[in-house]
């Protein structure tokens, strides 16, 4: 009797065995390693460079660039995971952001990233950013530092390319500009869940340097064979009013954490903080002014096996 107890019990463990690897068969391979580990840029007009901290904007309503490193030459600096987890959204496609198609992703080098600015502060008077456009990749290097230094864009991201007037021409010269971001959602307004706002405004970005999913980054990513320094390009139009209660802020995030940037709002330029600022248009590439488009929500667009949020991490080695 003592021996068909103890068979029952064995038997009985291999059953809720086989069962659970059942269920881990059947969930969603959710990653749950993936950060943010790069800063996010954009262009301090007090001293004519992009900075990552109390960035100096003036309240013109007009649009200040960011900018953010994906991955850095040789892969370094790598904001991506490094494990492949399938996902398929249905996105809004540029140039115009109208049409809509399905993107696959299974690869290490792709996923989801969203772009967030503050619409309104806590008391809901206070006047943040308006809406974000260009969402973009861009290859970081535009200055030859030394001789030795790659041909741009074939190089690193550093302080030369940071400081580097028009702020704009990432997006504006064909030397630099590699393609437009497909949007999940849009400018989508949603209640705060930390910092000093009410509401923000966040657009969800598919982003793929390994479209064919053959574990290698296209040719298209590449310089001369080799590759150079990816950013993650965007605008965001300024407040018309100077009324923000504290810091302005915007983030990138990802499922495991977000880089954040603070602003600091002034009215107009002074005899100290003197500089200029003109955005560019890319033929066929800007959305067209006034043009509503509406979020997806991302739990109906079906997902193969997995929906994962963009990791920004390091790649191990």
């Amino acid at each position: 009797m003592k021996t068909n107890r103890m068979k029952a019990v064995v038997l009985g463990a291999i059953g809720m065995m086989a069962l659970l690897g059942l269920l881990l068969l059947a969930a969603p391979a959710i990653n749950a390693e993936l950060a943010v580990t790069n800063v996010v840029y954009s262009w301090d007009y007090a001293v004519s460079k992009y900075q990552n901290s109390m960035v100096v904007i003036y309240a013109d309503g007009q649009w200040s660039p960011f900018l953010h490193q994906v991955i850095g030459p040789g892969t370094s600096n790598n904001e991506f995971n490094t494990t492949p987890v399938v996902t398929s959204v249905v996105a809004y496609d540029p140039p115009n952001y109208t049409a809509t198609s399905t993107h696959v992703i299974s690869t290490t080098y792709g996923g989801l990233m969203d772009y967030t600015v503050y619409m309104t502060d806590t008391d809901n008077i206070g006047q943040g950013f308006r809406a974000s456009r260009r969402w973009s990749l861009v290859f970081c290097d535009r200055a030859k530092k030394q001789g030795s230094d790659p041909t741009p864009p074939g190089g690193d991201l550093d302080g030369n390319d940071l400081g580097l007037a028009p702020p704009t021409e990432y997006y504006t010269s064909s030397t630099f500009f590699i393609e437009g971001l497909p949007a999940v959602s849009i400018n989508q307004q949603e209640a705060c869940a930390v910092g000093n706002c009410a509401y923000q405004l966040t657009t969800r970005l598919v982003v793929n340097l390994d479209k064919d999913g053959n574990g290698q980054i296209d040719p298209a990513y590449l310089v001369g064979g080799a590759q150079a320094a990816i950013c993650f390009y965007a605008e965001a139009q300024r407040p018309a009013v100077n009324n923000w209660g504290g810091n302005l802020q915007a983030r990138i995030s990802a499922g495991g954490g977000d880089k954040t940037v603070n602003f600091k709002v002034q009215t107009g330029p002074t005899a100290v903080t003197l500089s200029s600022f003109t955005a560019g248009v890319l033929s066929g590439m800007a959305i067209p002014e006034g043009v509503a488009i509406p979020g997806l929500a991302l739990g109906s667009l079906g997902v193969i096996a997995a929906v994962s949020v963009w990791g920004f991490r390091r790649k191990r080695t």
